[in-house]
């Protein structure tokens, strides 16, 4: 049972964490390093929280050519995963691993332990779902390893490897010219069945989309332009969840709102009132609403989090929020109950909010005052650098948070604010 924060130091300086979403039996993060030294000295890890034991540990160390800037697990298939990563004298790599796993001897999150007649659990049992996607995706030539040296087996903790599997191409001529331009800043997998087994991969420069799914290599449908030199650099994307055709990308100091389905991006969402902005130096991050359409959620240098409504943008944001006393670099909507938001930043803070009065299903709570329903639940102060990843479990009450310093802090929400939520 969760009784109170847990706390595991990575032998590195970090920068990315991620939950593994494939996987709804164990609470699971990637966490990538970005040591300057290179390879073998930057690893992938995955962490295993038992709830059991209230433990964080490390279940497997995979060595990563290069410093990990982002990382992308398949929601589908737990063992696949993209990497970002840059190494010092080489051209950035975006690639696509498929892991060995190892076995997780916890029972799942708030689930009865199996006994001994059922079928034992495997790393590599996968839903109906998972194994149509992996059958699908990595049948006959369905993937093209890579014949580069810094792209060979690698071989992780526990005798449990990573195996290249595709390779995005990058623009290295924008990586040259602009100083690390080219590196990409995120993949996005497609959240729709219409785009499954397709990713979109967002770089300094363009926005590209690729057909992963029966290809043996990736297949580039369309890209788009982001015009970065008129509108500032490219920071983060969201995968709109509720059309499987739209894209919101944090660059400069507005967002950008691409529609797949024509041929170029379209406009920006940058005036608030008169401003001109969303934020007003720069926004850092930028996710969607999972329960409630045509809603998103900014953080910036001002900052701030901001609110937005797409179809009012002009009007200037829904709502804002100020808990932070510095840049704000990531926010994220829980994925089931969007009542609850993580923010985090430079200022080493790590917020839970509650912002009930926006959300799909407000609470109503007439003997706190007409603000109570959006309340800054938590303020963690577990870290002593700047935080720059925050994600949710696949069990929606227990998330994590990154620190440069390597030091990963999983809390769960109060069980009065779960409640508040469930009943």
């Amino acid at each position: 049972m969760y009784s109170g924060a847990v706390v595991y130091g990575a032998k590195n300086q970090s920068r990315c964490l991620a939950a593994v979403k494939g996987d709804h039996e164990h609470h699971r993060f990637f966490v990538g390093a970005a040591g300057l030294r290179d390879y073998p000295q930057n690893e992938l890890l995955l962490l295993e929280y038992s709830e059991e034991t209230n433990k964080l540990r490390e279940a497997s160390a995979y060595s990563h050519p290069g410093e990990i800037w982002h990382i992308s697990p398949s929601p589908r298939d737990s063992s696949l995963c993209f990497t970002s990563s840059t190494r010092r004298g080489a051209d950035p790599l975006c690639t696509l691993w498929r892991l060995s796993l190892p076995e997780f001897p916890h029972s799942p999150p708030s689930s009865p332990s199996k006994d001994a007649g059922d079928v034992p659990r495997s790393t590599t049992r996968h839903s109906p779902t998972q194994q149509a996607f992996t059958t699908s995706f990595l049948a006959g030539e369905g993937a093209k390893k890579s014949t580069k040296a810094q792209h060979r087996l690698i071989k992780g903790s526990r005798d449990q490897s990573m195996e290249p599997l595709i390779t995005l191409p990058v623009d290295n001529d924008a990586n040259k010219s602009r100083g690390g331009g080219g590196r990409v800043r995120c993949v996005l997998w497609g959240p729709e069945q219409e785009t499954n087994g397709k990713v979109l991969a967002v770089d300094g420069e363009k926005a590209r989309l690729y057909a992963l799914q029966g290809s043996s290599d990736a297949q580039e449908m369309s890209n788009f332009d982001l015009g970065v030199e008129e509108k500032g650099e490219v920071q983060a994307a969201a995968w709109d969840p509720h059309d499987p055709w739209k894209v919101a990308i944090a660059q400069g100091r507005g967002i950008r709102h691409l529609d797949m389905r024509m041929e170029q991006a379209t406009g920006m969402t940058e005036t608030e009132q008169s401003s001109g902005f969303c934020h007003r130096f720069g926004v850092k991050d930028v996710d969607f609403n999972h329960a409630k359409p045509y809603c998103f959620v900014t953080g910036g240098e001002d900052r701030l989090i901001k609110f937005w409504d797409i179809r009012r943008t002009g009007q200037g944001p829904v709502k804002r929020l100020a808990g932070h006393a510095h840049w704000v670099w990531t926010v994220k909507y829980n994925p089931c109950h969007d009542q609850l938001l993580l923010s985090a930043g430079t200022d080493n803070l790590v917020n839970l909010w509650r912002i009930s009065s926006i959300s799909s299903a407000p609470l109503w709570e007439p003997e706190e005052g007409p603000e109570a329903p959006d309340v800054r639940v938590l303020a963690i102060q577990d870290h002593e650098e700047s935080v720059y990843a925050v994600d949710w479990s696949a069990y929606p009450f227990l998330f994590a948070s990154l620190s440069y310093d390597g030091r990963v802090v999983v809390n769960a929400v109060p069980p009065s604010e779960k409640y508040k939520i469930l009943l």
